[in-house]
């Protein structure tokens, strides 16, 4: 069955030391038939395994504090996509996940089928063990981290910087170092601009620039079960794909 999907992730070719990395990762059915699949595309549920090799070896990215949420599943109807944000920034310990310039490949895996019945004995963030049942691989993504300088190289070092990107709030001493991020713009400001609780609307809008960039980085950061998740749906109604995003659904 899972010779009928397609993952692929999506990913700037090149990312300054400076700037926080924002992908997206897709399930896309290409064959004929509905699809039931797992609907946990993100990293804290540990169903979705990214390995980046580059300079200082390989790393594996992961969540500081593994959601290990409900199994959820969806349909996948013929040629519909499942897509989430994921941000490449740190390993399950907090620290740096692309701590080098240089180049980088990034080599991805999903358990797409069924997260109840395939099992959970590798746990979230498991480091290749469990049962890795129903495994989709995508093909391996080139990335380029080009040398940076100034106060957003050493913030996106800092360990309470990366757990108040990665928990969508702003946690220990990172206050200083998330406003140093986020002067840098782009993905950086999108990202700080979620872990402030009186962040509106409109203005991730504007700092992200269309509600596709908004869903992507909030999916990356913000628990399926946050209630801004569907606050962030109903904004976006018109906009199908955002939505879609969002709601943990395919389009």
């Amino acid at each position: 069955m899972s010779s009928t999907l397609t993952l692929t992730l999506t990913v700037p070719a090149r990312s300054g030391s400076d700037q926080a990395l924002l992908g997206v990762v897709a399930l896309t059915n290409t064959g004929a038939e509905p699809v039931t699949v797992n609907a946990r595309l993100n990293l804290a549920d540990g169903d979705l395994v990214i390995d980046a090799a580059g300079p200082a070896g390989t790393l594996r990215a992961g969540w500081p504090w593994p959601a290990d949420s409900l199994p959820r599943e969806t349909e996948l109807g013929p040629g519909r996509t499942l897509e989430s944000g994921v941000l490449l920034l740190c390993t399950a310990t907090s620290e740096p996940l692309l701590p080098d310039p240089g180049p980088y490949t990034l080599t991805v895996s999903y358990r797409a089928h069924s997260a109840g019945s395939a099992g959970r004995a590798g746990g979230p963030g498991s480091a290749g063990g469990g049962d890795r049942s129903g495994e989709v691989t995508a093909e391996p993504v080139a990335h380029t981290r080009t040398p940076a300088t100034g106060p957003a190289v050493a913030a996106l070092r800092d360990r309470d910087v990366i757990q108040s990107l990665v928990s969508a709030s702003v946690l220990g001493q990172a206050a200083d170092g998330l406003a140093a991020v986020a002067e840098r713009g782009g993905t950086n400001a999108v990202l700080v601009a979620l872990t402030s609780a009186s962040t509106g609307v409109a203005d991730l809008t504007a700092t992200a620039g269309d509600p596709v960039a908004v869903a992507v980085a909030v999916t990356a950061v913000v628990p399926s079960t946050d209630p801004r998740r569907a606050d962030l749906a109903d904004e976006f109604a018109g906009d199908p794909r955002a939505t879609a995003i969002l709601a943990d659904l395919p389009h």
